[in-house]
């Protein structure tokens, strides 16, 4: 990175299981050595100046960061006419500049290493509890700063909504599949997408697919033979599965989408297995489970899950250690071999036009003939019928804590005003009732928020929860705090009114644009709305909402529920009469919220 005053190049390595830092430092100081005796393709370089070349179009399709690089010339004093000619420079230097100035600067007297170790250090002393000043609420004042900006007259950008007729087109292709389509009339980058509606929580075994094809070469191609084609044509492929989907994404420079689909169509045809990688992967995978055990974060995560899902999920979508390390190889890519025989839709922005895009399609991708029809299914959250506590042991000296309820309130696309005016209300930023609360008045948390959520689907119910990370002697004021606001939500005018103009404000300014009016497609179609806009909707009803609206939706669809308390901490320091209290307690081990 190139600062103001002086520059750095840094070098990261994580150490595999059984692998010292030093190992990993040595590792990296032999590519630094490679790179100073130039071995390496001078072709490399123009590779790299065509990556460079999308990475900007990618960056600069971005309004902020198009600011944020005007902002940075002027802050290190650079010529914008530098700025931008950057690219030109950079494609006149060859390879004898590299290793002139690899020589020159990466030397061992400019070398700084950092070894990150894992233990504990005796020598210092800690406080185990840092006090946390309660600042008095002041919602319902104005600062005369504020006055100001207030009563100043501003012409409202006029909001622009999506239109899917207008924005988007949708092709019916002769092999069967769909085609969302969105033209790129910016710049020369295009994203093409074949979605899949199926994802590890129907296939677990997905969620090692993608780290195994990532070491993988084909009958004829060596990995990195591979890697260095896609990088000669500034163009990705990837596989990567979430919980209901499944997604090959091809993306890059449009003037090579051609070879990059016929790249990514030679490999799910012929990627070559080796059982060898294959355990390596397993390996990283046992790794990173032991480390997760061990991060109050992903505990808290995994937690979080077991309470929402239930313990049937977790295993369910879950593979044991005992299950990863019996897959083979062959099995597993199978599931990529496969996947021209399931129903699928493409997803594309870019230049080119519908019409030669569909050309391209049915001459590059393999689809069979028949196709196997696929259902999107999403798992909703379990229901709340009586009052729990979920306890998980973290040695710590604060708690992870979220109360949580889902009832029998079904989506209806006529609330959408409502919780959205709801939650921005409640726990939308810092003006918002739980930060001033929790955060400011109280001084109860390092960080809280709260929030009423929808499913994937138009099937599935409202849910509700509150989070908080606290001091673990302050778990009780949390919860009866947490309670308090819930129950009884603090009403001020003032709040409301900045609450919803910002609203206002945000959705009058925002706008979705390429790719995103697509993925904005596809989740609506989830929920049944394909036909009415929904943004526009929200829009237009907040515009003559008012305070008492929001507490009347507080009263009918928030206040007077049952909860599950979920709670990740020390037992050693909280007060478990108190949390037996609040109803029956279950205690759960690591394995049962990890499912490892």
């Amino acid at each position: 990175d190139q600062l103001s005053d002086a520059g750095f190049m840094m070098l990261v390595g994580m150490p595999k299981a059984g692998q010292t830092l030093e190992q990993v430092e040595q590792l990296l100081l032999e590519q630094v050595e490679t790179l100073k005796r130039g071995e390496f393709d001078e072709n490399m370089l123009k590779a790299i100046i065509t990556n460079y070349k999308r990475d900007l179009m990618t960056s600069y399709e971005d309004n902020f960061n198009r600011c944020y690089a005007m902002a940075l010339s002027f802050v290190n004093g650079q010529n914008w006419e530098d700025v931008v000619t950057k690219l030109d420079r950079v494609g006149k230097i060859t390879k004898a500049d590299v290793v002139a100035w690899a020589n020159e600067k990466l030397n061992p007297e400019s070398l700084v290493t950092v070894f990150k170790r894992q233990g504990e250090d005796k020598s210092q002393k800690k406080i185990s509890k840092p006090q946390i000043t309660p600042i008095p609420s002041n919602r319902n004042s104005q600062s005369e700063f504020l006055a100001q900006i207030a009563a100043s007259e501003v012409t409202p950008i006029a909001p622009r909504f999506t239109d899917y007729e207008r924005d988007m087109d949708i092709v019916a292709m002769e092999n069967g599949l769909e085609l969302l389509y969105k033209q790129n009339e910016l710049n020369d980058r295009f994203e093409l997408v074949y979605l899949y509606d199926f994802g590890t929580d129907s296939d677990p075994e997905l969620s090692v697919v993608s780290s195994y094809l990532s070491m993988l070469g084909t009958d004829n191609k060596s990995l990195a033979e591979i890697m260095s084609e896609q990088y000669s044509l500034a163009c990705d492929v990837s596989f990567s599965p979430s919980k209901t989907n499944f997604y090959v994404t091809i993306s890059g420079i449009a003037e090579n989408m051609p070879a990059a689909m016929a790249l990514a169509e030679e490999y799910i045809a012929n990627v070559k297995g080796d059982e060898a990688v294959l355990a390596e992967v397993k390996n990283d995978i046992l790794k990173s489970r032991a480390n997760n055990k061990t991060n109050q974060r992903a505990s808290y995560n995994a937690l979080q899950r077991y309470v929402l899902y239930g313990s049937d999920y977790v295993e369910r979508t879950t593979l044991s250690n005992e299950e990863l390390m019996a897959l083979e190889s062959e099995a597993l890519l199978d599931k990529i071999r496969n996947l021209k025989n399931y129903q699928h839709r493409v997803l594309y922005y870019g230049p080119e036009s519908s019409r030669n895009l569909v050309k391209l399609l049915e001459s590059n991708h393999a689809v069979a003939d028949e196709l196997i029809p696929v259902e999107y299914k999403s798992t909703p959250t379990l229901p709340v019928t009586e009052p729990k506590v979920v306890f998980a042991q973290y040695d710590a000296k604060q708690i992870y804590y979220m109360q949580y309820t889902c009832g029998s309130d079904m989506f209806d696309v006529a609330l959408d005003p409502s919780v959205r005016l709801y939650n921005e209300y409640f726990s939308g930023g810092m003006n918002a009732i739980v930060f001033q609360e929790m955060r400011e008045a109280r001084g109860l948390a390092y960080s809280s928020y709260a929030s009423l959520g929808q499913g994937n689907t138009c099937y599935e119910p409202y849910y509700f929860y509150a989070f908080i990370a606290t001091q673990n002697d302050k778990m009780q004021q949390a919860i009866e705090a947490f309670d308090e606001i819930i129950e009884d939500m603090p009403q001020s005018e003032a709040a409301f009114e900045l609450t919803k103009q910002g609203i206002l404000t945000n959705m009058g300014t925002g706008r979705t644009t390429k790719m995103d009016i697509l993925w904005k497609y596809v989740g609506d179609k989830r929920f049944g709305i394909t036909d009415f806009n929904r943004t526009e909707a929200v829009y237009n009803s907040i515009k003559t909402m008012t305070l008492a609206d929001v507490v009347a939706f507080q009263q009918s669809h928030i206040k007077g529920r049952k909860y599950a308390y979920c709670i990740l901490g020390d037992k050693n320091d909280v007060d478990m009469k108190y949390l037996k209290s609040l109803g029956a307690v279950e205690f759960v081990t690591p394995r049962q919220i990890f499912g490892y």
